[in-house]
Formats: structure tokens, sequence, C-alpha cells
């Protein structure tokens, strides 16, 4: 993961130029229309038209963008056709910038439809129960994924595709003897202070005496591993409900910038605080 200001991120945006150019190149003809999406933790995200075809196009930003986006889009291919992530809409990956100077990485996938697990909770009326409840069977789908990434093409700047080099191999790094590992991917620093930051202080108190426990309990070389989405909390569960039959007929998870190898408990554990935040915010507003 970069180390990056995200406030900076989040205001993070291509020229239109800019976009238009990188759109051409991912996708390989001219779009006709785009809006920006929400931005990830480390990614600009647009909506983009191409004719009727819809596309988003993801700016992934930092130093380390280039390996973040090669690793990001061989993830998406793995995955293809599994239903739990956006399908990829292009093998290559195509550097750029935002408006500011920041270099970027650009990738394209499909626009999935449907609406935040949360959203639909908050403002659609769904049971948390069915919209929550799919959180686990997405994860349980891709934590059986077992299949290595493979390597795909990185466009230089010239606009010529080649194989990607052994640096930036799609491999997603595995960080079970890195030290480095839980501040990196399971950020529990950001975690302690947002908990101080935005919950009430029983919720908060309860949660920061954990954290140490947390770090040894992940940090154990028996617990079962594999790939990890990394974020996923319910705004990054994306459902389609039929209100009709009252069930939910398509989950997809978003925003993969912070894939890796680890601990399946880690998802797990950020699933069931997104289960639980809800909870935490309305005592607050009580």
């Amino acid at each position: 993961m970069s180390s990056f200001d995200k406030s900076a991120v989040e205001v993070a945006s291509l020229s239109v130029g800019e976009l238009s150019r990188v759109s051409e190149a991912l996708v390989g003809k001219e779009a006709t229309d785009c809006w920006q999406l929400s931005n990830g933790a480390c990614a600009a995200n647009y909506g983009v038209y191409f004719d009727e075809d819809k596309v988003v196009v993801k700016a992934v930003v930092g130093a380390d963008s280039g390996t973040l986006a090669v690793n990001l889009l061989s993830v998406l291919k793995q995955l293809e056709g599994t239903g739990v992530a956006p399908a990829p809409r292009s093998d290559v990956v195509v550097p750029c910038a935002t408006h500011d100077g920041r270099k970027a990485c650009a990738v394209a996938m499909s626009l999935v439809p449907g609406k935040p697990a949360n959203e639909l909770v908050r403002r659609d009326g769904v049971p948390a129960v069915e919209a929550y409840g799919e959180i686990g069977t997405t994860l349980g789908k891709l934590h059986s994924s077992s299949s290595s990434p493979g390597v795909v093409a990185l466009q230089d700047d010239e606009g010529a595709s080649s194989g990607a080099s052994s640096a930036n191999q799609a491999n997603v790094k595995n960080d079970v003897a890195d030290p480095r590992y839980l501040e990196t991917f399971v950020r529990v620093v950001s975690l302690e202070e947002t908990l101080r930051r935005d919950c009430d202080d029983v919720f908060g108190e309860w949660a920061t005496a954990r954290l140490d426990g947390a770090r040894r309990a992940l940090g154990r070389r028996d617990l079962p591993r594999g790939l990890l989405h990394g974020d996923p909390y319910a705004d990054n569960h994306v459902l389609v409900w039929d209100s009709d039959k009252k069930a939910v007929t398509r989950a997809t998870l978003v925003d993969w910038e912070d894939v890796a190898v680890g601990p399946f408990a880690y998802d797990l554990a950020c699933a069931l605080v997104a289960c639980a935040f809800p909870v935490v915010v309305e005592k607050k507003r009580e």
C-alpha cells in the first residue's frame, strides 16, 4: 500500500483531456461521456460511457501506483466469472497523472449494478440480515479462490504494450514473514485513531483496549491464509435487491486497491465491524 496523504487522494482528479486519453488507451475507442464517482482509499474513480457501454476507469494514485494497478488488474482477471469482483475491461495498465501532477496508473473494469449494502439498509429499508449476510457469502467465494494471479501487460508512456517486468509481476505479495504486515494492511494505527474519533466512548474504549490482542492474533502463522479483499466494508459490497422476491440477486465487492495475501480472519473482522458500525452510529445519534 502506498504511503500517501489520503486527503489529497480524496480530491484527486484527472483533467478532461487526460481522462479522455486514458479511457481511449484502455478501451480502444473514444469515450462519449463521463462522470466522477466517489474516490477510493488510493484511487480516483470515473464512470465512462462508450456509447451505451458503461465502464469504470480507476486511476490508482501514488508513487507505487504502477505495481498496485498491475496487482489490481491481475486479481480482477483471476476472479473473472466468479461474480465476486468487477470484470476487467482491458488487459493493460495506462500510466497517467492527476490534475496536480501526482503519478497515477489507470485500469478499466465493468460498472457493477446495484447499491452498497449499507445504503440499501439505511435508505431502502432492506433487512440488515439479508444485506449483511451476503457479505459472508461473497467473502467465502473469494477465500476459496486459490489460483495465483498471472502477469499482465504494462503499457509504457509511449503507448506501446510490453510484458510486465519482474518488479511488477502480478503476484499478490505474501507478507506472512514481513513485520510490516499489520501496519501495512491491517492499518491498526489509523484504526485506533478512527475508533477514538468516530465512535462513542464506550465502544471506543472497548475496541482500542483489544487492539494489541488483535495484532497478536492476526500475526499467528497457523491462521488460514489466502487472497484478501483488504477493505470489505459494507460500502464496498454492492448488491442488487429484488424487491418483489425480497432477495439479493447479485453481490459484488468493489474497490480492490487493498488486495493482499494474509489471514482470512482480517477480512472477516472488517466485515463484522462493518455490520456493527451502523448500530454504533445510531446510538450516537440517540
